[in-house]
């Protein structure tokens, strides 16, 4: 098990449920299953169930330690990093330059939650195949359709029939006000201090979580569940 390196064609997932999302949903981008020698015989088990039909091999390896810097990682896997097209015809989730792994795969498993499955990542960003970050979405990036741009603008001129909400703090128009996104819409977050540019303001309908005068902001991650929450509960009423 090598280092990861951004510019590698290969990753790593850390830990089981991760591995077994992998296995379950990308299977075509697994390459290597890799145990520790302190592996539960029980887990053991469901991992070569599994990887028997897909012919993938398990190797035991203490090198996890290595790699995930922690002392309770018993499995791992290699996979090939894979971006892929964005669906015209539905949603689209757009991360603009997110920089913290843990943030960028919370957001990611919020999406899947709330049914956003077309990410854009706008570059610069924190690397969206990072071990860290596919642990921190707990496998939900091998459910996601996620592409990077090196701007906005080159998303934009990608998907020019996607109407464009970007969310802003101190704005006139509110998001429990808005009573349908449109099927075909881009839901735009900023980075974690500093938000979205002002000029976004200009070419998309920014809105704002409304709270308290007690905050100025919101944590990125709790205002992506929120917003996404707030968009599926509209299209998708909750089940009672």
């Amino acid at each position: 098990m090598k280092p990861y390196r951004k510019k590698n064609p290969l990753s790593y997932t850390l830990g089981a449920y991760p591995t077994m999302e992998l296995m379950l949903h990308a299977p075509h981008l697994l390459q290597v299953i890799y145990t520790h020698p302190k592996i539960d015989f029980p887990l053991l088990e469901k991992l070569q169930e599994l990887a028997e039909p897909l012919g993938v091999p398990i190797t035991r390896t203490n090198a996890i330690e290595r790699l995930s810097g922690k002392g309770n990682v018993f499995v791992a896997a290699s996979f090939v990093k894979e971006q892929r097209l964005l669906r015209e015809d539905l949603a689209h989730l757009v991360l603009v330059n997110p920089s913290n792994y843990g943030n960028l795969g919370t957001i990611l498993r919020s999406a899947l939650g709330w049914d956003y499955r077309d990410i854009a990542i706008i570059e610069p960003a924190a690397d969206p195949f990072h071990p860290s970050c596919v642990r921190a979405s707990m496998g939900a990036l091998f459910h996601l359709r996620l592409k990077l741009f090196e701007d906005f603008a080159s998303y934009q001129s990608a998907y020019p029939q996607h109407r464009l909400w970007s969310l802003m703090t101190h704005r006139a128009n509110r998001l429990e006000d808005v009573t349908d996104f449109g099927t075909r819409h881009s839901l735009i977050l900023g980075n974690e201090s500093s938000g979205l540019p002002e000029e976004f303001a200009n070419f998309t309908t920014p809105v704002t979580i409304d709270t308290s005068d007690a905050i100025d902001s919101l944590n990125i991650t709790l205002a992506a569940a929120i917003a996404m929450h707030h968009a599926y509960a509209k299209k998708r009423p909750i089940r009672r």
